[in-house]
């Protein structure tokens, strides 16, 4: 969970970069970057929303020793895991900071392709928003291995991840691997496969994860708790070239959960073009996702589609223009139900947004 304690991270964040500066030439650096964005929500039968919100993220990163480094990152928003977006409004409140990230990451001092990491990390799968929202950052141990072997790059990822502590009865984790390779016969034609398992502990019988009250989605019994385990198998690929100049990219992601019966399934596929970079350049990529309500952990899955969680499909639309080195705009059109079932609701949202990085 991501934790907020404004008074405490305040005080973290100069005294990271006063000692990032007095590191010199280890490798120290600091990053930031800050968005804006307006947003429109329409619910079926429902008066439209218009919000403002607002993302700021600042991350120290600095080497210990040529095989050893640290990344700490502080964010707005609460402690939800599937958004770092601070909405204005709160009679002009205080807006909270988190701690989002805060791991390590080590190499063999002789071999730099495999990579171990430990702490508050970036999920270390390959794998799209259909399974996991990638502002999650979860809690734990990672290994990572990628070497570029010629033509062709194999990857292998793990991970063991604490997802719920209980004092008094047994934890809940989460662990899972993944394998796959990047085949590049010919820049910039390539294709990259991918498959792995992942298996949550405790769920059966258990509250739902993060917010006790809503599953996001899953079913749930009389008493509120999951009635299903969770063990996933996943599949990830893409395939890039050129159209003449401008890059292009299909890219497909399935899920299945095989501890729930039925409604346990769910596709994401998409095409990208162009690729937004330098300034005057630009991108735009469409998706459709559908999703069954037992097909991953509610809580963990992109919180954007329809009203957040599983049960539901969408089509996106992401258009992104680089008007300088360092600064984008964007434009993001969702259309969804949210319920595959007889009740379903339409959801549509419309975002305009401008981001700045440092």
């Amino acid at each position: 969970m991501r934790s907020s304690s404004p008074a405490s991270i305040c005080v973290l964040l100069p005294a990271l970069v006063i000692a990032t500066a007095a590191m010199g030439d280890n490798g120290a650096k600091i990053s930031a970057d800050f968005r804006y964005r307006h947003e429109t929500i329409s619910v079926e039968d429902q008066d439209a929303r218009n919000q403002h919100r607002i993302r700021a993220r600042a991350a120290v990163q600095a080497s210990a020793t040529d095989w050893a480094k640290f990344t700490i990152r502080v964010v707005t928003g609460s402690t939800n895991p599937t958004t770092l977006m601070q909405t204005l409004d709160g009679g002009f409140s205080d807006k909270p900071l988190s701690l989002d990230l805060a791991y390590l990451d080590m190499t063999l001092p002789t071999y730099k392709a495999l990579h171990m990491q430990a702490g508050k990390l970036p999920y270390p799968f390959k794998t799209t928003p259909l399974v996991w929202d990638g502002d999650v950052t979860p809690e734990g141990l990672a290994l990572k291995f990628s070497e570029s072997l010629g033509t062709i790059e194999p990857m292998l990822n793990a991970g063991f991840f604490w997802v719920e502590e209980r004092a008094s009865d047994d934890d809940s984790y989460l662990f899972g691997a993944q394998a796959g390779a990047k085949i590049q016969p010919s820049d910039p034609f390539h294709v990259l496969i991918c498959g792995g398992l992942s298996q949550y502990t405790e769920t059966k019988d258990r509250a739902p994860f993060f917010d006790a009250s809503n599953s996001k989605g899953n079913s749930v019994d009389t008493l509120g708790n999951y009635i299903y385990d969770y063990s996933q198998i996943e599949a990830y690929g893409e395939v890039g070239a050129k159209a003449g100049v401008i890059p292009v990219r299909v890219f497909a992601n399935y899920v299945t959960n095989t501890g729930a019966d039925s409604l346990n399934g769910g596709l994401l596929f998409g095409v990208g073009l162009g690729k937004a970079g330098k300034p005057n350049t630009w991108q735009i990529t469409y998706d459709y996702r559908t999703l069954e309500r037992d097909a991953v952990i509610g809580a963990f899955t992109d919180s954007d589609p329809w009203t957040g969680g599983t049960d539901g499909e969408n089509h996106k639309v992401h258009a992104v223009y680089q008007v300088a080195a360092n600064t984008q705009l964007g434009l993001i059109y969702f259309m969804g139900k949210d319920g595959l079932e007889d009740d379903a609701v339409d959801v549509t949202k419309l975002r305009v947004e401008v981001n700045l990085k440092i």
